[in-house]
């Protein structure tokens, strides 16, 4: 049996990497990693909750940031700063398409997975 659309409820290791990526596409100008394209067309969408998001912006994202070699991925005179605030917009505009949901801002999510 196929599925044709999924809908994953994601934990910060895995959206940081998400993000990650996706940030990295555009600030190198290659090609744009196969999970956006899944995402654009509507068959995969990322439910996560504020707790993750806080994670992500405050703990994961600035530790993943710290440690690449930024020479090598494109970061090239950029301070962590400038790169966390690029990596942060990447993720809300993921959440301003609809591509990543936010349980606590959609009130059928709110009652179904904030109820178990």
């Amino acid at each position: 049996m196929a599925y044709e659309f999924y809908y994953v409820f994601t934990d910060t290791s895995v959206l940081v990497k998400i993000v990650y990526s996706i940030t990295l596409s555009y600030i190198r100008r290659i090609k744009l990693p196969e999970i956006l394209g899944i995402l654009e067309s509507n068959r995969l969408v990322i439910f996560t909750d504020r707790a993750v998001i806080n994670e992500l912006i405050n703990r994961a994202l600035p530790n993943l940031l710290s440690r690449v070699d930024r020479g090598r991925h494109g970061w090239s005179g950029r301070g962590i700063d400038e790169m966390l605030m690029y990596t942060a917009n990447t993720f809300y505009e993921l959440i301003r398409k609809g591509f990543t949901r936010v349980v606590e801002e959609d009130p059928s999510l709110r009652r179904r997975y904030l109820s178990v």
